[in-house]
């Protein structure tokens, strides 16, 4: 028989035992206590520490070891994904995202400036179309039918200076679109 399934009887016998006497205690008078009874009762207790100490002894040192630490969990911020699904439309230059990129811009255009701007749904689609919704060029070509015209020295300086055009676009439309919302 497993030793554990031993101490686990004793265990039981001795918390029946206990809840006996307390209910009945005349029963505890019944059984008495002479010397084999304490005798036998010490035996098992010594026995079960032998055992204790013995499982204790034969543990290795290397069993017991600290949980691993939870690594940090990070999110990435708001706009993330927008962020590289524009920079990936505009890197690779392919029609077909850039315009579905500016058609979901677009539609978000007009419920802002409908919603917050003082524009109706079909003003703020005209508006968007003139390119005169904002004052910023950038912004307003961005959805505009045809772009406003810059001098020739500004058009090659943004060429050559910092992100694509349509990334600039895209930044300052949304910018604008924000400071829209915020004013209303």
């Amino acid at each position: 028989m497993n030793t554990r399934r031993v101490a686990l009887a004793v265990g039981v016998t001795a918390v029946a035992l206990g809840v006996a006497f307390v209910v009945a205690p005349g029963f505890a008078s019944a059984l008495g206590t002479n010397r084999t009874a304490v005798f036998a009762v010490g035996v098992v207790a010594l026995l079960l520490a032998v055992r204790a100490v013995s499982a204790r002894r034969a543990a290795s040192r290397e069993s017991a070891s600290l949980p691993e630490v939870e690594g940090r969990v990070t999110f990435d911020p708001p706009g993330t994904e927008f962020s590289e699904r524009v920079r990936a439309a505009s890197s690779t230059r392919l029609n077909r995202d850039i315009r579905e990129l500016r058609d979901e811009l677009r539609d978000t255009a007009v419920a802002v400036l409908s919603t917050y701007g003082d524009y109706t749904t079909a003003e703020a689609e005209d508006a968007l179309d003139a390119g005169t919704w904002t004052d910023d060029p950038y912004a307003a070509a961005l959805f505009a039918r045809t772009p406003p015209s810059r001098p020739l020295y500004r058009q090659i300086r943004d060429v050559f200076a910092g992100p694509p055009t349509f990334d600039r676009r895209v930044t300052r439309a949304v910018d604008e679109l924000a400071a829209v919302v915020e004013d209303a």
